[in-house]
């Protein structure tokens, strides 16, 4: 009876002694052990614990170690917040805007929002002002969308001071003012280069401040040392335009190698570039696609219409005039919050307006998608019935293998 004895003591002391916190999920987690978090998030949800319903709800979202379920996903979120945790609203949001879901539905997506905001969740506000200064799903207004923000500046979040930031250089909802956007970024600390990283540009383009390239490749070092993939592009095209620096070909093919080595699609974009034209590096159409290929799997909206005119020009193993439209067609679609955000801008460049009103075209051009009939509905909204009519008159001219060639001379610029 003493040996069992023991031997149930000693079980019991190992596991109290081997019991994971929530924190261990947390690492677990984000060192991509999904099967540990998976079972540590499951243990503490059942005991109550909302933080692991709100992570339950984002694995299931994202398909980390489980199926991927919609349903399920926003059922744990909503969980979370029947136990008290405002961060749930987002995520009992999320599936409502996306076209491709079951559960596609923007205004049940923006009461969650609203109701998030409510409970002062910060991730809600954040998103709805996002939505309100692009007058997407909701009623336009960036008047609304700033107060929003500064509201959730107050907590204080760096990312919201982020975002007000950019309202304040775009001059969306408030008078532009590249300096307060410039006292804003200065203002923020964080660990991850992004503030760095908008300092950079303001110091490289001049915005709030003089134009200093050195200053801004200080910055640019500094946020690269953290390990921010889009600081290291921007090192390298510094290098890639001999601006601040000597040009230089095989240090802008190193920095572009470094940001895509941390998943940044512009960094894979100008390092295909540099194979497509051959600078600094042997010319190699199949390297170059093979790169411009990786940067359209993350979504990149410039890296589509990028592999798009190399297809066109019949350059890369997958290269046909139907595949450049598709993918013309694709950017197009995925590129609306960005481009209907730039419209709310009182500083918006005419030849960037100009190049909006040529995606629209392209939009036009894909009707059999309606995705592209939706997205073309919103922009109609935004733009000016002259433009409108330049936008139809264009796709009417758009050709398969030509589609680049006529944006671009649309547009006035040169690819």
């Amino acid at each position: 009876m003493k040996r069992l004895l023991s031997v149930l003591a000693l079980s019991c002391f190992t596991t109290l002694a081997t019991a994971d916190s929530y924190d261990d999920g947390i690492s677990a987690h984000r060192a991509g052990d999904y099967a540990k978090a998976l079972r540590i998030f499951q243990e503490h949800s059942a005991k109550g614990n909302s933080d692991a319903d709100r992570m339950l709800s984002m694995m299931y979202a994202n398909g980390d170690g489980v199926k991927k379920d919609e349903k399920k996903s926003q059922e744990l979120a909503i969980r979370a917040i029947e136990h008290g945790n405002e961060l749930g609203y987002g995520m009992a949001s999320i599936f409502h805007f996306l076209e491709k879901s079951e559960l596609f539905d923007p205004a049940k997506g923006i009461e969650w929002l609203q109701k998030g905001v409510k409970a002062g969740d910060i991730h809600s506000m954040r998103r709805l002002a996002s939505f309100k200064a692009r007058g997407e799903y909701i009623t336009l207004d960036k008047e609304g969308a700033v107060n929003l923000l500064k509201q959730c500046e107050e907590v204080p979040v760096r990312f919201c001071t982020m975002d007000l930031a950019e309202m304040y250089a775009k001059g969306i909802g408030v008078q532009q003012s590249y300096g307060k956007a410039l006292k804003l970024y200065q203002s923020i600390r964080a660990d991850d280069g992004s503030t760095y990283l908008m300092l950079g540009r303001m110091f490289e383009e001049g915005l709030g401040t003089s134009q200093n390239h050195g200053r801004a490749m200080e910055y640019y070092v500094t946020a690269a040392k953290m390990q921010n993939g889009a600081a290291m592009n921007r090192i390298g095209e510094l290098y890639l335009q001999g601006r601040g620096v000597e040009r230089d070909y095989m240090q802008a093919a190193y920095w572009f190698q470094q940001a895509a080595n941390f998943h940044d699609s512009d960094g894979l974009v100008n390092g295909g570039k540099l194979f497509a034209n051959g600078l600094g590096v042997k010319r190699d159409d199949i390297e170059a696609e093979a790169w411009y290929v990786e940067a359209v799997e993350k979504e990149s909206s410039d890296a589509r219409r990028t592999l798009a005119r190399f297809y066109e020009a019949g350059r890369g193993a997958a290269a046909s005039p139907a595949r450049a439209r598709q993918l013309f067609c694709e950017a197009a679609m995925s590129d609306r919050s960005r481009m209907l955000l730039d419209l709310s801008s009182s500083v918006l460049q005419s030849t960037a307006r100009r190049a909006i009103v040529g995606e629209l075209a392209v939009l036009y051009h894909c009707k059999e998608s309606s995705s592209a009939r939706r997205t073309a509905e919103i922009l109609e909204t935004r733009v000016s019935a002259s433009e409108r009519d330049e936008a139809k008159a264009l796709a009417s001219t758009f050709k398969e293998g030509s589609i680049g060639k006529a944006l671009d001379a649309f547009v006035g610029t040169k690819q």
